[in-house]
């Protein structure tokens, strides 16, 4: 949740029930999608980032509803929030007189990289009660303070 510009953690980052109700409660099959779907977000991340220094908004709006699409399959859903309203303000134009200090895009964006930080601890710590995770989450990254 967004108040007064500052990003509030208010509900769990991620939802396993959400992934257990859309692939079932096998411990194998869950760690497996939570991986495949956590792999997503981080990769995506790293494009929007990317995107985000090029100020390609159209693209990050586009990359945005994807991430968001992945991010409530594994119940992420203060991140797809963000990834929402990135889809949205990043294709208003640019203001005359805009700069990273003054756009509220690079502002969301650093809140995107809090609540995706906050969806990596919460999949790290749901990964060892879903069982072995060594073949099946080997990228498994830990710098979202790359974001």
């Amino acid at each position: 949740m967004i108040i007064a510009g500052v990003y509030h953690k208010v509900q769990p980052a991620i939802d396993i029930d959400i992934l257990r109700d859309f692939v079932g409660a096998d411990a194998e099959i869950l760690v497996y999608f939570l991986g495949r779907f956590f792999e997503t977000l981080r990769d995506g991340m790293l494009d929007m980032r990317r995107m985000h220094l090029l100020q390609q908004w159209r693209d990050t709006s586009i990359l945005a509803h994807n991430l968001r699409t992945s991010a409530l399959a594994i119940g992420a859903f203060q991140f797809a929030a963000l990834c929402e309203a990135m889809e949205k303000l990043a294709v208003v134009p640019s203001v005359n007189g805009m700069t990273p200090a003054n756009d509220p895009r690079v502002l969301l964006f650093e809140h995107i990289g809090r609540a995706f930080g906050d969806v990596e601890k919460a999949v790290s710590a749901a990964l060892p009660g879903l069982g072995s995770v060594s073949a099946t989450m080997p990228r498994l990254a830990r710098n979202s303070d790359a974001f």
